[in-house]
C-alpha cells in the first residue's frame, strides 16, 4: 500500500510538472507571437536601435526548444532574431540566421521581404537581386516594373567601389574606394528631378545624426547639364543639405552618377564601407538604406565585425587581409602584380591544421563553419601557403 501511494504521489508531480512546463511554453510562444507582430506587422516600419536591443534581450530570455517548434513559429523566431540584429547594426550576425530562415520558409513573403534587408546591410548583392524578383511575381505590372529597377541596382552591390576620387564645391575631397577606416554615405539627386521633401528630411536627418561622428562621411552627387549648375546649388542652399557636394556639370553620361555608379536617373542614397565595398543602393532614408547605414556606421566605430559581402554574381567580396593575399591593394578592386622580390609563402602547421577543418566542414556540406574557418586563415596567417589557398577556396565557395 505504502508503495503505491508513493507512485501516486511521484506521478502526480509528474504530471504537475509537465502542466506548469507545458503553460511555461504557451506563455513563451504567446510572448513570442507579440513580438513577432510588434517587429514586422507593419512593412513599412523601420525598427529603432532601443527595439531591436529590446528584442534579441527578450529571444535570449526565452527558453524554448526550437527542435519542437513548428515550422511557422520557428519562422517567427528567426525574422524576430533578423530584425533584432539589422536595428543594432550587426550585419555580421546575420547570414546564418537567414540562410536558416530560408531553409525553413523559402517561398513566404516575409522571407523574401527580410532577404531584402539582410542583402543591404550585408552588401550582398545576389541575394538582393533575389529577393527583389520574388518579390515582384505577386505584384502588378506597374509595381513590378519598378520593382525590376531597384533589383537591376543590386548589380554593383557586393562591389568595390570605384577607384574614383572627386572635389566638392568647398574643396573637400572624397575617395570613393580608398576609405582610411571610414564610411561613407552618398546622397545621388539632380536638379530636373529633385528629391521629394520626404527624401530631404531623410538626408537631413541622417546628416544630423552622423555629422559630428568622425568615422563617417556624407557627400552628395549632383549630377546636372551645365545650364542647370546654378539651380543645382541654389536648391542645396535653399533646402539646407550642408553638406559637401560635387556637381557633374553633365545631365546624361555623368561620370560618377551614371558611368561609375549606373545609378539612373532618381534620387539615390549609397552606402560605402571602411574596406570601399558597396553594401547598397537605394531609396533615400528607406528600410533597407537605413539598416545598411547602421551597419556600416557600426561597424567603422568598432561595434561590430565587417559582414561577409558578395557581388551579384554570386562571388565572395575581398576584404582587408583577403585582399592583400590576393595581390590587391586594399580598399581598391583593381588587381596588382605582385613583385618577383616578394618573399616566398610560408608553410604554417597550425594554418594547415585549420585547413584541414575547413576541408572537414565543406564535406560535411557545412559551408559556413567552412567560410569562418577559411577567413581566420587568411587573417591570422597572411603570407602563409595555407592563406593562399585559403583564399582560392573563399573564392569559390557558393
Amino acid at each position: 500500500m505504502a508503495a503505491s501511494m508513493v507512485r501516486l504521489a511521484l506521478a502526480a508531480i509528474v504530471s504537475a510538472s509537465a502542466a506548469a512546463a507545458l503553460a511555461q511554453e504557451s506563455e513563451q510562444l504567446e510572448d513570442l507571437q507579440r513580438l513577432y507582430k510588434q517587429l514586422t506587422e507593419d512593412t513599412d516600419h523601420i525598427v529603432s536601435v532601443d527595439q531591436g536591443r529590446d528584442a534579441l534581450a527578450t529571444l535570449d530570455d526565452l527558453v524554448l526548444d526550437e527542435s519542437s517548434l513548428e515550422p511557422n513559429q520557428l519562422g517567427q523566431m528567426l525574422l524576430c532574431r533578423i530584425y533584432g540584429l539589422l536595428a543594432i547594426g550587426d550585419a555580421a550576425s546575420l547570414e546564418a540566421y537567414m540562410a536558416e530562415l530560408q531553409s525553413v520558409q523559402p517561398d513566404a513573403p516575409t522571407t523574401h521581404r527580410a532577404a531584402h534587408l539582410v542583402a543591404a546591410a550585408m552588401g550582398d548583392g545576389k541575394m538582393g537581386a533575389a529577393a527583389l524578383n520574388a518579390m515582384a511575381k505577386s505584384l502588378d505590372a506597374t509595381v513590378k516594373r519598378k520593382m525590376a529597377s531597384k533589383a537591376r541596382r543590386f548589380r554593383i552591390v557586393g562591389s568595390p567601389a570605384p577607384a574614383l576620387a572627386v572635389n566638392a564645391s568647398d574643396g573637400t575631397s572624397i575617395d570613393f574606394a580608398d576609405r582610411a577606416g571610414k564610411a561613407l554615405i552618398l546622397f545621388l539627386w539632380n536638379a530636373r528631378r529633385p528629391p521629394s521633401p520626404n527624401e530631404i528630411a531623410a538626408m537631413k536627418r541622417i546628416h544630423a545624426e552622423l555629422r559630428s561622428n568622425a568615422n563617417v562621411e556624407i557627400f552628395g552627387i549632383s549630377a546636372n547639364p551645365s545650364t542647370l549648375d546654378g539651380k543645382a546649388r541654389g536648391f542645396a542652399r535653399s533646402n539646407g543639405l550642408r553638406w559637401p557636394h560635387h556637381y557633374e556639370q553633365r545631365g546624361t553620361g555623368a561620370p560618377v552618377t551614371h558611368k561609375a555608379f549606373k545609378a539612373g536617373s532618381s534620387p539615390a542614397q549609397i552606402v560605402i564601407d571602411i574596406d570601399g565595398v558597396i553594401r547598397a543602393i537605394g531609396v533615400i532614408g528607406g528600410s533597407a538604406m537605413e539598416y545598411a547605414t547602421r551597419a556600416a556606421v557600426a561597424e567603422a566605430d568598432g561595434r561590430y565585425p565587417l559582414p561577409q559581402s558578395r557581388a551579384a554574381n554570386g562571388k565572395l567580396t575581398l576584404r582587408g587581409a583577403e585582399r592583400v593575399a590576393a595581390g590587391q591593394q586594399p580598399g581598391r578592386g583593381s588587381r596588382k602584380t605582385a613583385k618577383k622580390t616578394a618573399e616566398p609563402l610560408e608553410d604554417n602547421p597550425d594554418a594547415e591544421n585549420l585547413m584541414s577543418q575547413a576541408r572537414l566542414m565543406i564535406r560535411l556540406r557545412n559551408r559556413q563553419n567552412a567560410k569562418m574557418i577559411l577567413q581566420r586563415i587568411v587573417r591570422e596567417y597572411p603570407n602563409t601557403k595555407q592563406a593562399k589557398r585559403a583564399l582560392e577556396m573563399l573564392t569559390d565557395l557558393p
